[in-house]
């Protein structure tokens, strides 16, 4: 897997997708956040706020950046189509596990995950 596949994720389980899923049905969003984005038909994101970078690590923004610049020359949604998606019924939740299982190392991560609060 490349380190741009292992950002994707990051982004993912960060909750990024879900909470442009939450914005583009105009539902509620957690926490009560106001809407940071505004999105166009053309599946353009356009931010309405600037960004608080201090509630990402160095490696977040690295990773960030580096999916900023693949998407301006590569659809970012046939990139980061891997077996936890394809395997997921269409408009339904992926879950951690599937997500997990794709990842390098992943049976010890998924012991990790089940066990985090042992």
């Amino acid at each position: 897997m490349t380190n741009t596949q292992q950002c994707q994720k990051v982004l993912y389980l960060l909750g990024l997708n879900d909470l442009i899923k939450n914005i583009r049905r105009n539902q509620e969003l957690p926490f009560s956040i106001e809407t940071p984005v505004k999105l166009l038909s053309d599946h353009q994101v356009i931010p309405l706020r600037s960004a608080d970078e201090d509630v990402f690590s160095g490696s977040d923004l690295k990773c960030l950046d580096e999916i900023i610049e693949l998407s301006k020359t590569k659809d970012l949604g046939e990139e980061s189509h891997d077996n936890a998606w394809k395997n997921t019924p269409r408009n339904a939740m992926m879950t951690i596990e599937s997500i997990i299982s794709t990842l390098q190392n992943s049976n010890l991560l998924l012991d990790l995950h089940q066990n985090r609060y042992a």
